[in-house]
């Protein structure tokens, strides 16, 4: 169940606001991926409630979940069912750390494999109340509501460009991954994201002073053809390659301790 909720939140939580991202349109809201239908139909009215209610929530799950059951401050049954309901569990959570130790029976076992599959890959917990895995949702989280409801294409990619640099230094910093092959690859994607990002910083800047002053015509265009597949690179083709170069040098790594080398 918990590789499950990882592995599919991001997909989830962008297909959520997807549906519920409305623009104006004369005097109605329509939703913005189909101009043809109206926004808060009841469907629409579930989804945005079970943002608030559990999507959102959830991210605080895997912050503040991890440290607590890592205290014994709270079982293991409660970090499990806060995955499903995630809401009432993280008020709960927020009044525990607020009021202090208070300490649980919980399952070693059981906790250990959880705690490994949340904090395993790193090397650093950030605090005694925050788990970086929490941390790496909630910059997903940023990403994906910049996205989809910053409308101004400038504004969108400055805050985009914040929020990614923040993260980058926040990395080079704490370092949190033990193994260093984890480590340079999660850092080249964030390189390669803020590529993406600056290109398209770039492409907005062009097309907004083509169109305001009328200028830059074929070099805009020939800038534009380039900085596109600058970002087919950055976007696709490198972050492949790290990923094949991370794969080889740990399948490397395992022939050569099966060689007895």
């Amino acid at each position: 169940i918990l590789l499950l909720v990882i592995y599919t939140q991001q997909k989830i939580r962008e297909t959520a606001f997807i549906l519920v991202n409305c623009i104006p349109i004369i005097d109605q809201l329509y939703l913005h991926i189909d101009g043809d239908i109206l926004c808060w139909q009841p469907w629409q009215t579930k989804i945005f409630m079970s943002i608030f209610l559990v999507i959102i929530p959830e991210t605080l799950v895997f912050l503040l979940g991890p440290p607590l059951l890592e205290q014994n401050r709270i079982s293991v049954k409660n970090f499990l069912f806060a995955l499903i309901f995630p809401l009432p569990f993280v008020l709960h959570w927020t009044v525990l750390l607020l009021k202090g130790t208070r300490n649980v029976n919980i399952q070693q076992k059981l906790a250990s494999t959880i705690l490994n599959e949340l904090t395993g890959p790193y090397s650093h917990k950030l605090s005694k109340y925050i788990c970086w895995t929490g941390v790496v949702e909630m910059r997903r989280l940023c990403l994906v509501l910049l996205v989809q409801f910053v409308e101004n294409e400038i504004a969108r990619y400055s805050l985009l460009l914040l929020v990614l640099l923040a993260a980058l230094n926040l990395e080079l910093q704490i370092r949190p991954y033990k193994s260093n092959f984890v480590y340079f690859a999660n850092i080249l994607c964030l390189y390669s994201q803020i590529g993406v990002v600056l290109v398209n910083y770039t492409i907005v800047t062009f097309s907004f002073v083509n169109n305001l002053h009328k200028v830059f015509e074929y070099p805009n265009d020939l800038c534009i053809y380039v900085a596109r597949y600058i970002e087919d690179m950055l976007s696709s083709w490198i972050p492949l390659f790290i990923l094949g170069c991370v794969l080889c040098c740990k399948l490397l790594e395992k022939l050569y301790i099966w060689l007895g080398c």
